[in-house]
């Protein structure tokens, strides 16, 4: 990830903080005031932050921090710890507040901080903002990543919809193509299955919350664990699976608690007085609209869950050894 895409941050989180520096500037004495505008080349008189850019704007978070009275920065340091609790969890909160000198700990503040513990009190608030800025940006990092590696699948599936569009409005008019468009669909709804679970996990990896411990490697993890020829290859494997659901569904090799559906012979039913070949035979469609209903939603589930027709198999071998 270069450095330009790196910066590339989601607007909400570049205008929370602005709108909280605007707030903090708005509460500083004139002379903090006039230095922190002066700092950062700001009109005095109606300062406009919308320009600056996310590393200015941590520095300015930091600066608003360094310029707090002991009075005011005791105040604040309440919310600083809660933030960084619930951003970096209670576990890691309890090994850092059981590491605090006693003279800056929770107990402490609530007794009141003296003059000669400010410093102390300064390093830490700065020490909490920063740890939370870092993780905050891999936070940010990682849901960039997420959401272009989104792109692939998503284009996957609309072309699969309107390659599956086209396909079947043209078989429809050909008698020739009729058989073919069972085992078409069956191909066609492991692919689907496959594309919405590529889906589903990158959902999931934008909700896991952040750890206290990640670094850039483990925000852009996602773009090295999910390459777009592992997403390409999980498609093909769910229309691979899913011609196999099929082929065991015709074969009734095997049939664990009824799950797969039944043909039904009457449906191919031959003249026998005329030759067919193995071919014809086998794409006859032998089943009725429930049990192909059933089929497709094996299918589905064959490409969204990619173990399923692996432990099928499993258990096939397991039958045949015994």
């Amino acid at each position: 990830m270069n450095i330009s895409h790196a910066y590339n941050v989601s607007q909400a989180y570049k205008e929370e903080i602005r709108t909280a520096i605007e707030a903090d500037c708005l509460l500083l004495e004139n002379g903090c005031k006039n230095a922190f505008l002066s700092a950062y080349a700001l009109d005095i008189s109606r300062p406009d932050f919308a320009e600056a850019t996310l590393p200015q704007m941590w520095s300015m978070e930091i600066f608003i921090l360094k310029s707090l009275s002991c009075e005011q920065l005791s105040r604040r340091m309440w919310i600083i710890r809660e933030k960084f609790r619930l951003q970096a969890g209670d576990a890691v909160y309890a090994s850092y507040a059981k590491c605090l000198p006693e003279s800056i700990s929770d107990e402490a503040l609530q007794k009141g901080i003296g003059a000669e513990n400010y410093p102390l009190l300064k390093e830490d608030a700065i020490n909490l903002i920063r740890q939370m800025q870092r993780m905050n940006y891999y936070r940010v990092q990682r849901n960039i990543e997420i959401n272009t590696k989104k792109k692939l699948p998503i284009i996957i599936f609309f072309l699969l919809l309107v390659a599956g569009i086209l396909l079947f409005s043209v078989l429809k008019r050909t008698d020739e193509g009729q058989s073919w468009q069972l085992i078409l669909l069956t191909v066609y709804f492991g692919m689907i299955g496959a594309v919405v679970s590529l889906l589903q996990r990158l959902e999931q990896a934008s909700n896991t919350p952040t750890n206290f411990t990640d670094s850039a490697i483990n925000s852009t993890d996602i773009g090295q664990g999910m390459s777009n020829f592992y997403m390409v290859s999980l498609v093909v494997s769910g229309a691979v699976f899913s011609v196999l659901v099929y082929l065991l569904a015709r074969s009734q090799l095997i049939n664990v608690l009824d799950l797969l559906p039944k043909p039904n012979p009457d449906l191919c039913k031959f003249d026998p007085t005329q030759t067919q070949n193995t071919i014809e035979k086998f794409l006859c469609d032998p089943y009725d609209s429930a049990q192909t209903a059933k089929l497709l939603i094996l299918c589905f589930i064959s490409g969204f869950a990619e173990r399923f027709v692996p432990d099928v198999l499993d258990s096939l071998i397991r039958r045949a050894k015994t």
